[in-house]
């Protein structure tokens, strides 16, 4: 497969009639792939390649690859570039045919700046809105035939976990699939919690939202306002909400400067901003560009304000109010009470040949240290408690209409572009297309997705707990299904 994982944090962004003379090489290379995607011409895509790329990557491949995709959405545009490094670039592409789609695409370079990898990084959800009606009658057993092939085309390193479809009020499809534990083999059910990962940022806007009704904030309040220590006066909550802040990420900082034997906390990162001041990757509000350490930030706030932990700010407003009984905000590493129905993350290891639990493995050792943070992940919950927090959304239980409103319209940059993304919800929107709103997870052991199609009142839940590398081919078949 050539698919990559998206990368979503990048360290700065080069207009296309601004580039760098170093850049000049790989800007070719992509705009080549490119027209070669658009006109079907896969000896084109192959001329940037690296000698290995040339003889191993077959056109057959490539147009298996890459022809479905244009076949759908016509021809894409580059519109930005973004370098993370010498050796990889991320293209954002538009799609003439649907104003609102953007599409990612991952390329990596070797020394000689040849391509020696490249891939769809990011899911290209977007349906057509026909106006048509459709009979739905037969969709939950479409479905199950889709899992199951899924199931059996993968062999061992087939989806673990549960998936939740729902119309309307009522559950159109559910399946559990594998195991809690793959060390003893105990059956998922529809309970199971899941650490949700970057889906637990929903959560973390829709808590912030709640506080500026409440009178506590203002969305448009500068950060230091609250937390009088941090570093960077210009920044304001939207603009932690909406990944615009052009904060750089804490991870890096905490892998260089945190001792790992010990768990860091929300607190610890930020002392450690206020100590190395790193520089801002841009202008606030300039850019979009995907920030964990945003919504650290704005747990902080909400722990600041609520003087409550994290966890029991959404305990006591969301999952109480909504009756989602099963989910916590869990770290599993650090509390002592461990959870029956709790369903461990698991990674493959190649040289063992099967499923383990990351904390066996020395690359992973992130997900001890880093257990007690909160805001851009922490959240666990179970596929029937987040079909619980859909409704509550949909009949703004928790939340005004108005408010939630706010949360699901992108935000346009200064420059007045606006993006895909709202307070905690990547949005797709546009003529002649079905409105999406949806938010994906991805941490060592776990890929998660939930999906809300408000146009025809469907939702796709997606929990693994095996880190499903194919989620978003899997739910793209899905939501086909249903709309």
């Amino acid at each position: 497969m050539l698919r990559l994982f998206a990368v979503f944090i990048f360290l700065f962004v080069l207009k296309l009639n601004g580039y760098s003379q170093n850049y000049e090489n790989h800007i070719n290379s992509v705009e080549a792939v490119v027209e070669g995607i658009n006109n079907s011409d896969y000896k084109v895509v192959k001329k940037s390649w690296g000698l290995i790329g040339k003889v191993l990557i077959r056109q057959k491949k490539l147009e298996q690859e890459y022809l479905p995709f244009t076949q759908k959405y016509g021809q894409v545009v580059i519109d930005t570039i973004i370098f993370t490094s010498k050796y990889s670039a991320t293209a954002q592409l538009t799609t003439p045919a649907f104003a609102s789609k953007r599409t990612f695409m991952q390329f990596i370079f070797n020394e000689k700046g040849k391509l020696q990898g490249m891939g769809f990084g990011y899911p290209t959800f977007v349906y057509r809105n026909t106006g048509e009606l459709k009979n739905h009658k037969d969709d939950a057993h479409q479905i199950d035939s889709v899992v199951q092939k899924t199931i059996r085309s993968t062999g061992q390193y087939s989806f673990n976990g549960c998936i939740l479809v729902s119309s309307g009020d009522s559950i159109l499809y559910k399946k559990n699939v594998g195991y809690l534990n793959f060390q003893d083999s105990l059956a998922l059910n529809d309970s199971s919690l899941f650490l949700l990962a970057s889906c637990s940022k929903q959560f973390t806007a829709l808590a912030i939202m709640q506080l500026q009704e409440r009178g506590k904030l203002n969305c448009s309040d500068q950060v230091r306002k609250y937390l009088p220590n941090f570093p960077y006066p210009e920044i304001t909550i939207e603009q932690l909400l909406t990944h615009t802040s052009g904060l750089p990420d804490y991870m890096a900082l905490l892998k260089k400067h945190w001792d790992h034997s010990k768990f860091a906390t929300n607190e610890d990162i930020l002392t450690l901003f206020a100590e190395q001041k790193p520089e801002l990757l841009f202008n606030s509000g300039d850019r979009w560009d995907y920030s964990n350490t945003g919504y650290v930030v704005l747990s902080s706030i909400i722990q600041k304000i609520s003087n409550q932990t994290y966890g029991a700010f959404l305990k006591e407003n969301i999952f109480m109010p909504l009756n989602m009984d099963q989910s916590i905000v869990y770290h599993r590493r650090i509390q002592k009470d461990s959870l029956s129905n709790y369903a461990s993350g698991h990674v493959f290891s190649a040289q063992r040949n099967k499923f383990v639990l990351p904390d066996s493995l020395s690359r992973y050792d992130y997900v001890s240290f880093m257990d007690g943070i909160t805001g851009d992940d922490g959240v666990s919950s179970s596929i029937l408690d987040l079909q619980k927090w859909n409704d509550g959304l949909k009949q703004n239980a928790i939340l005004s209409e108005e408010s939630t409103k706010r949360m699901n319209t992108p935000y346009v940059l200064k420059n007045g572009k606006p993006t895909n993304y709202g307070y905690g919800v990547f949005l797709t929107q546009g003529d002649n297309i079905q409105d999406l709103e949806y938010h994906t997870g991805s941490w060592p052991g776990y890929s998660t997705l939930i999906m809300r199609m408000p146009d025809s009142d469907k939702t796709i839940i997606f929990l693994s707990n095996n880190a499903y590398y194919n989620m978003a081919a899997l739910v793209d078949e899905i939501a086909a299904i249903v709309l």
